[in-house]
């Protein structure tokens, strides 16, 4: 049940769903709340429960997930009432979304000609005021047609049956779950994800002004969690479909060929790829000193960055977030990046890594590298709390 949610529509992940399985081995739905007269009141309920399901591992008590589920499921009751209307919702897919709706379907392709535009737009807006349920007896219509005839496969190949769409019109079609066409979109998502959560530190950190080693190393643990989240998501995403049927040799093709198969390992084992600073941030970094007549304060942090990285990559995606993490250029005195040579730190973090601000009252001045590996492990083991 908690793999179909993960690759049911939205609008269903908090329903009562009746799960069954075909002949073939394929999983399949039926949406009871469709046709359930008690929805508006179980659902909050079930909504509630799923939220509580969902964070039972995070191991810090259900009290959270309890309240985070009370406001989703007040988000639910109040949908009706407080979202745009089908027309206003049709037109702010073309005119604010600029062509896609809220669950991400493009209307139309910015780069297609103009009169195809205007004219998936009008579909769109047309399609938006059909009444009834008018996809539903397309579908009804499409399954009586003979089998010789075309007209029986949707425009994406899907062929309906007849019973299965009758029983649709009282809300009880059984809805077959496709992860192998569903992690497409899932992968896209992890796609923009990803690059989402490395902007919050390329786009903070190079944005032209200049920056503290507290806050370039704030950034870094801020991309991080925002990453691993990312990550999480898709890994969870991955066993779900493999619970769904989905074969590694479909893995392969819907999964890794996007990804690339280095990512897609750590994804199905369950660990964290974290943030590698790349060649071009290192550049950016030294060009805006350069600009501003300073030192490079990256060279502060980087082998401070380096060791976190090396340290986050063992850490698991079953847990909620990565741990909480220590910055160990918090509170110290700043550098004059004007007037410091570039590589020369302050004395409280000579030898630029975080183990040394943490161990200097243990160590003294003694460089971090010739301390003993015991020492070097312990020192290290402080960063997080």
């Amino acid at each position: 049940m908690e793999a179909i949610r993960r690759y049911v529509p939205k609008w269903s992940k908090n329903s009562t769903l009746i799960p069954l399985k075909g002949d073939d081995g394929k999983f399949k739905y039926i949406d009871f709340s469709h046709m359930n007269a008690y929805d508006t009141l179980t659902r909050p309920i079930q909504t509630v429960i799923n939220r509580v399901q969902s964070g039972e591992q995070d191991k810090d008590g259900i009290m959270d997930d309890f309240i985070l589920g009370l406001f989703e499921s007040t988000k639910e009751l109040a949908d009706p009432f407080i979202t745009e209307s089908i027309w206003t919702e049709a037109l702010a897919d073309l005119y604010m979304r600029g062509g896609e709706t809220r669950d991400g379907f493009r209307v139309y392709n910015e780069e297609d000609s103009l009169g195809n535009q205007i004219y998936n737009s009008l579909a769109h807006l047309v399609k938006s005021q059909a009444p009834l349920n008018w996809q539903q007896l397309k579908r009804l219509k499409m399954s009586v047609k003979p089998e010789d005839d075309l007209g029986r496969f949707s425009k994406g190949g899907k062929e309906y049956e007849f019973g299965n769409e009758l029983a649709g019109i009282i809300g009880a079609r059984a809805v077959e779950i496709d992860p192998a066409n569903s992690i497409k979109y899932k992968v896209a998502d992890y796609a923009r994800g990803t690059r989402n959560s490395k902007a919050l530190f390329t786009r903070t950190m190079l944005k032209g002004g200049p920056v503290t080693p507290e806050e370039i190393f704030d950034a870094y643990i801020n991309a991080n969690r925002a990453l691993y989240k990312v990550q999480k998501t898709m890994s969870d995403d991955i066993k779900a479909a493999q619970t769904l049927g989905l074969n590694e040799e479909q893995l392969y093709t819907e999964v890794a060929e996007r990804i690339g198969g280095p990512n897609f390992t750590y994804l199905s084992e369950g660990l964290f790829r974290p943030m590698k600073i790349s060649d071009g941030s290192l550049i950016g970094f030294q060009e805006i000193a350069d600009q501003l007549g300073i030192s490079n304060p990256i060279e502060y942090v980087i082998d401070s960055i380096e060791e976190l990285r090396a340290s986050l990559s063992e850490y698991s995606l079953t847990n909620e977030n990565i741990p909480d993490i220590k910055n160990p250029f918090k509170n110290l005195p700043k550098p004059d990046l004007g007037n410091t040579p570039v590589g020369q730190l302050p004395p409280l973090v000579s030898g630029a890594t975080p183990s040394v601000v943490n161990a200097n009252a243990q160590y003294g001045s003694v460089p971090f590298t010739s301390l003993p590996q015991d020492q070097k492990e312990a020192a290290i083991d402080r960063l997080f709390d």
